[in-house]
């Protein structure tokens, strides 16, 4: 418990200097624009896909909006992401499923959202944090890092990934889920990388790798815990 309050009082005054203002991230924002987000951000960096969200969004602000358009609309939008064929596919498939299973509506429950073509643990996991404000694991490779090296468990396996996204939300304050996971997302990106800049994060003293002295690089593939999902439909 008492590591659990020290990782959430650091994260928390760290992040109000830090925090990543991404268009997604706007307290209008619907879940749709969540998942839609997400779905950009796979294999792409916040700020690419910020330069592209708020126009896909306009022109796209409910599922119905973009199953009507269709692949070769989308692909348009997509196309400064890379593999926009990829990407133009799923959303279209995703968007489809959702007027199909849910009338249009995203899904609350994370098993039906893991039920959705294209959608994965993490992605389905930040739905359910993000949009609704509940808390679930989000196997995320930033916060897998985090965990792994403040608990000190360098050679996470595919099971440890699991355990160590359950770590992390045993973390997350009551009530404060939103705002636990953006900070630890905003850390991995600033200080918690695969070559870690340790001097300034907020979590160092108590950090157990760093403690330790046992620093290490970290290039984690979840591509285990996800696969099987992002590949449905």
């Amino acid at each position: 418990m008492a590591k659990s309050r020290y990782m959430w009082n650091k994260l928390r005054k760290w992040h109000e200097q830090n925090y990543r203002n991404y268009p997604w991230r706007s307290q209008d924002i619907t879940a749709w624009g969540i998942l839609l987000a997400e779905m950009l951000l796979r294999r792409t960096d916040g700020p690419t896909v910020a330069k592209i969200f708020p126009e896909i969004y306009k022109r796209y602000p409910t599922p119905q909006d973009m199953a009507e358009a269709g692949e070769s609309e989308i692909i348009e939008y997509v196309r400064p992401l890379g593999l926009w064929g990829q990407r133009s596919k799923a959303l279209a498939q995703l968007s489809q499923a959702l007027i199909k299973r849910h009338s249009g509506t995203v899904p609350k429950k994370l098993d039906k959202l893991l039920d959705l073509p294209h959608v994965g643990p993490y992605v389905g996991g930040a739905v359910m944090v993000f949009a609704y404000g509940k808390p679930a694991p989000m196997p995320d490779v930033n916060i897998i890092r985090i965990m792994s090296r403040f608990f000190c468990l360098p050679d996470a396996t595919p099971g440890d990934i699991r355990k160590l996204a359950a770590a992390a939300l045993e973390q997350c304050p009551r009530g404060r889920s939103r705002q636990f996971f953006y900070a630890l997302l905003d850390l991995g990106s600033a200080h918690c990388r695969a070559r870690p800049r340790c001097p300034g994060c907020p979590l160092e003293r108590k950090c157990q790798s760093r403690i330790g002295i046992h620093i290490y690089t970290m290039e984690l593939n979840i591509a285990e815990e996800t696969t099987s999902y992002e590949q449905k439909g």
